[in-house]
Order: structure tokens, then sequence, then C-alpha cells
């Protein structure tokens, strides 16, 4: 006879249960290692605070158009963006990949990249080092120049809520918002200096000045 009742209560109480939860959406932390814990939790916390200002920030836009021609898509996505940048105007590199977690990916990528891959699963970079385009956070991200994640390399990496996403630029590990095509942070040099695939990956090249360029311009004689 309780069981009866018991079903409709729950459903009452459910929303007051997940109201009490520290966060809106993504209120749930990811686990780890008794030393890694703390540092995951902290990142864990800080990618769920975006993707709820994902969603706050989507809300507010016009509703989107059912059956909407790829132009419109493309200028939704132009204003997600933009509003985004307008909420994060302030934001920089290392914000959400602070000093710790950038340590402990850095620490399992390595591990990662030395494990025997599965044929098919590993990360073959194309570019040459000068080809590497220069990414901010805020910018729009480059498809063209970005990687696929191989298995075996994410699994070495903390879960992401579904608005956010890796992506490898040669070395450098980018969060990337999907639906706005927006670079959130990007951890520089994660992938270490080793064989991966089947192709070696060199460093960075220095950013050159149009004197190392081109050295016959005028104002490179003086």
């Amino acid at each position: 006879m309780c069981c009866k009742y018991f079903l409709p209560i729950f459903v009452l109480l459910a929303p007051l249960v997940a109201g009490a939860l520290p966060e809106q959406r993504y209120g749930r932390p990811a686990t780890g290692t008794a030393t890694d814990g703390p540092t995951i939790v902290e990142f864990t916390r800080a990618v769920h605070a975006y993707a709820n200002l994902h969603h706050t920030v989507a809300a507010g836009l016009p509703p989107e158009e059912m059956c909407a021609d790829p132009e419109e898509i493309q200028r939704r996505v132009g204003r997600l963006a933009q509003a985004l940048r307008t909420e994060r105007a302030e934001a920089r590199a290392g914000d959400v990949f602070k000093p710790a977690i950038a340590s402990l990916v850095r620490r399992r990528l390595a591990d990662a990249v030395r494990q025997p891959l599965h044929r098919g699963d590993g990360l073959t970079l194309h570019q040459a080092p000068q080809d590497i385009p220069r990414l901010e956070v805020n910018d729009a991200f480059p498809w063209t120049a970005g990687h696929h994640m191989p298995p075996a390399i994410l699994a070495s990496l903390t879960p992401l809520p579904p608005e956010l996403e890796y992506r490898f630029v040669y070395r450098d590990l980018v969060l990337l918002d999907v639906d706005a095509n927006l670079v959130v942070d990007i951890l520089e040099d994660a992938l270490p200096l080793t064989s991966i695939g089947h192709e070696t990956v060199e460093p960075r090249p220095e950013r050159l000045g149009p004197c190392d360029v081109h050295p016959d311009l005028p104002m490179c004689w003086s």
C-alpha cells in the first residue's frame, strides 16, 4: 500500500534534492586518486561553471528556428560566441588549465603516448611547425588545424560536460566550446616531444619578427 504513494512523493521531492546541489546543472565532480583528487575536482568545477555560463548565455538568445538553413545556424553560432566573449572578456589562457591541472594533464599525456596503441588509434600530426596557428582564448577554433582525440589518449583526460571537447592543435591541448566554436582555454605544449603515431613531434618554432623573415626591408637596415 505504501509503495503506491512512494513514487509520486519521490517525483515531488526530486527537484528539491537537485536544488540542494552546489552546482546548478553539473554538480557532480570527477573523482581521482588521493593525490590527484583535489586537482581534478577543481578542474571539474571550472568546466562545469563554464557549462552553466554557456546555458545561461544561450537561454538569453533568440530561440533556434526549426529547420533553419545553414546560414542561420552559422549566424546563431556567431551570436552565441560573441555573447560568451562578452561575458568572458577578461579570460586568459590558464584560467581553466591552472598550474596543478596543467601539470597533471601533461603527465598523463606523457604516460598515454608511451603506451602501445592499437592500430589506427595513434595521433599523427600533419602540420609543419611553422604552419601552426597561434590561438588565443576566445578565438574561433580552426577546424582545419585541429586533430581528433584518439580514444587511448582521451581516456587519460578528465571527462568534460557535453558542451566542451578536447582538441589538439599540434602539441597544444585546446578546450573547445563546440556549439559556439570557441576556444575556452589552451594548454600549450601539452604533448611531449616524443614519437606519436608514425611522425615525430618537433619543437614549436619561435615567433619570428619581420626583420627575421625579410631582412631586406628598409626598417631592418639601421
